[in-house]
């Protein structure tokens, strides 16, 4: 009976993550759909979307902080773990900010090659870009915290609120104001600084009151394996579109807008996975059974092998919806990224359910595959489709790496996804 409760919660509240998510992929939908109006002579839509990448990057440290978060408050229920919470939250936001201001640093010393090798036309745009990351770098603690004590409500209400904020600047700045890749940028940042406020007064009382001894040496054996888990997929998410944006001179801003229909399969995994992470780190400090982890991948996979198909029959009609008719063009690309797509978003349910069980030996092979994409897309761009045939290639095996280690995963433990 109360593992039909807690399932029947764990669909109530990913419904509720699941539909915010789903609001705020169409308002995202619209800033691609007004980013894609920025002028395409100069391939500022391209720039826009290599620059969120690098973002996304940039914010791979702080991936294994939200996860580590998420765990540390789902399991910090007496007095002397919540201090240790609060201690351990004040001194990571302080080391975050350092690394932040390295990052700066290195962004003002070697500002003029960034800007020729990225053809980055305007040094605002990078830093708006590095101004954003600041956000982006603390955010996963916040987010951490209200995902641990399963404050799905406020963590939806957020991410509305930072596609809400994106859109309504980026609608006033290029679309009246006729801006470009700075005016996108400045919308992002817009959105990311009202979400991460929202977050922030929520997370506050867990900041709050009298610190403790903090066991870095045992925090941080969690942290990394579960950063570079994480970065291994992101990696694979990101690293195309910078790839083509360094390489490429003609087309960037078609291949672009065909890769967004795909990556939307990724952003409908995302809340089905943080909601199951949280549920399986207190299953397990319970020794209760759940079946949220094969509910959440079965999810995953029925939208995404449905998204998939129908942008198999018809290529051409999210382009027609989101993207100006020069970007039609375009859409051979579409099939590619839809199915290349299934398996890295199928991959972030598997990883996240091996980083809850603490199975960190899926870790090594994972960051093997990134750098090998990372050194692959280096030496082979010789055209789009070998860009994206890369991409799918690398993220099957992301898929099958991630699938044989839960398999083995499951068989020592006996549970199928459990």
């Amino acid at each position: 009976m109360s593992r039909l409760r807690l399932d029947a919660s764990f669909f109530r509240q990913s419904g509720w993550m699941l539909g915010t998510a789903s609001i705020a992929g169409v308002l995202y939908g619209l800033v691609q759909i007004v980013a894609q109006r920025t002028n395409p002579n100069e391939q500022q839509f391209a720039l826009f979307a290599a620059l969120m990448d690098w973002l996304g990057q940039i914010a791979i440290p702080s991936l294994g902080l939200q996860t580590a978060f998420a765990q540390q408050a789902a399991l910090a229920q007496t007095d002397s773990q919540r201090r240790e919470l609060a201690s351990t939250a004040r001194g990571v936001l302080t080391g975050l900010g350092l690394i932040w201001l390295m990052i700066a640093a290195l962004s003002f010393l070697f500002q003029r090659e960034i800007l020729v090798a990225y053809k980055v036309s305007s040094p605002a745009a990078l830093w708006i870009t590095v101004a954003t990351a600041l956000a982006m770098l603390i955010q996963p603690v916040f987010y951490g915290i209200l995902q641990g004590r399963e404050n799905f409500l406020w963590l939806g209400w957020a991410n509305l609120a930072n596609s809400a904020g994106r859109l309504l600047t980026v609608a006033i700045i290029v679309l009246l104001l006729n801006g470009q890749a700075v005016g996108v940028m400045l919308g992002v940042l817009a959105g990311t600084l009202t979400a991460t406020v929202m977050l922030m007064v929520q997370a506050f009382p867990s900041f709050r009151g009298l610190g403790a001894q903090i066991r870095w040496k045992d925090w941080l054996k969690r942290v990394i394996p579960v950063t570079l888990g994480l970065g291994a997929p992101t990696v694979m998410f990101t690293q195309d579109i910078i790839a083509v944006q360094r390489y490429f001179t003609d087309g960037k801003d078609s291949y672009s807008a065909a890769r967004v229909v795909g990556r939307a399969l990724v952003f409908i995994t995302i809340p089905l996975a943080a909601v199951m992470f949280t549920r399986l780190v207190q299953s397990g400090a319970k020794s209760e059974k759940t079946t949220v982890a094969r509910q959440a991948f079965a999810a995953s996979a029925g939208a995404g092998v449905l998204a998939a198909i129908v942008c198999t029959i018809f290529p051409e009609l999210p382009l027609r919806v989101l993207s100006p008719p020069s970007f039609w063009t375009a859409s051979w690309l579409v099939p590619w990224f839809a199915w290349g797509m299934l398996p890295l978003a199928l991959s972030y349910v598997l990883v996240n359910n091996l980083l809850a069980q603490e199975r960190y030996a899926v870790v090594p092979p994972l960051v093997l595959l990134a750098i090998g994409y990372w050194f692959a897309l280096s030496a082979r761009h010789d055209s789009f489709l070998h860009v994206v045939q890369l991409f799918c290639t690398f993220s099957s095996l992301l898929f099958l790496t991630c699938l044989g280690f839960t398999w083995q995963a499951n068989r020592r433990s006996n549970k199928v996804l459990n």
